[in-house]
């Protein structure tokens, strides 16, 4: 059993970019589908929010205004967020099946009859809305007192990152159906190393920052298809920027998630991985 995270912060992260074009490219039956589902669910709120602006009080103040485009825009996003969720979670297991267990899946499939699928997705859908829950709290308690919103929203993202954290490797087990892909088995897996996930989580995530200039051409342009006169297909144009980015970070945060579980249970650890399921597609 390996006792700390190893090659944490860079060398985690570079690697698990390096694993995520790669896995990214030889999958693209997985990948291509994701991408045309997660732009179509991330266009909705974008075509939504555009055909019905924000327009503040007029006696409201600055921060009220904030507040309220906030909790707006969280309101009509959480949907959309808790779909894309469930839509990334064949990506997710395929990327974590080819990192730990050398399979490679052909296709994309919402296979809701797997019991592999339903906890997966059902354990991403309970991080999604608890985040979606803690952004709103803030929001309604903004129209109360800032610094109220504040201080408590801050409390509760230091607890729930801490719990999330602990927690990420119950993704990995589930998707190579580890006989201990429980929430005790990765709460122990991850005992004293909390902060040393977080940590190449984080830098992941940094790195990821840098694509968004990926994103960048994709927005200038759906805004300037938008000025024209063309709403929908502008708007279908930077969603589609939107869902690139969200899937090339989500991959490489997968396979993040991925060389820790390595690097904790051990490459060999029979007693701990279950055998692949024979033609079981994804």
């Amino acid at each position: 059993m390996a006792s700390s995270v190893r090659g944490i912060g860079g060398p985690i992260s570079t690697g698990a970019w390096a694993d995520a074009f790669n896995a990214l490219g030889r999958m693209l039956g997985v990948a291509g589908p994701a991408f045309v589902a997660v732009t179509l669910v991330s266009a909705v709120p974008l075509l939504w929010l555009g055909s019905h602006p924000f327009h503040p009080a007029a006696d409201a103040t600055l921060w009220r205004s904030a507040w309220s485009a906030a909790l707006r825009g969280g309101m009509v996003g959480w949907p959309a967020g808790v779909l894309e969720a469930v839509l990334m979670t064949p990506v997710a297991i395929a990327i974590h099946r080819l990192i730990l267990l050398g399979e490679v899946t052909a296709f994309y499939r919402l296979d809701l009859g797997s019991k592999r699928f339903r906890r997966f997705a059902g354990y991403m859908l309970v991080l999604n809305i608890g985040s979606t829950l803690l952004i709103a709290s803030g929001a309604l308690l903004g129209f109360l007192s800032t610094i109220v919103a504040v201080v408590v929203c801050l409390a509760l993202w230091i607890g729930a990152t801490i719990i999330g954290t602990r927690l990420v490797l119950l993704f990995p087990s589930i998707a190579i159906d580890s006989r201990h892909a429980d929430w005790q088995g990765a709460m122990a897996l991850s005992r004293h190393h909390a902060w040393s996930i977080f940590g190449a989580l984080l830098v992941t995530s940094l790195l990821g920052g840098l694509l968004s200039l990926i994103q960048l051409p994709l927005e200038f342009l759906g805004v300037a298809v938008v000025a024209g006169g063309n709403f929908v297909l502008g708007n279908l144009i930077k969603a589609a920027g939107q869902a690139l980015l969200h899937i090339l970070i989500t991959a490489a945060l997968v396979a993040a998630a991925s060389r820790i579980y390595r690097n904790l249970s051990g490459p060999d650890e029979p007693e701990a991985i279950a055998p692949p399921q024979a033609g079981l597609a994804l």
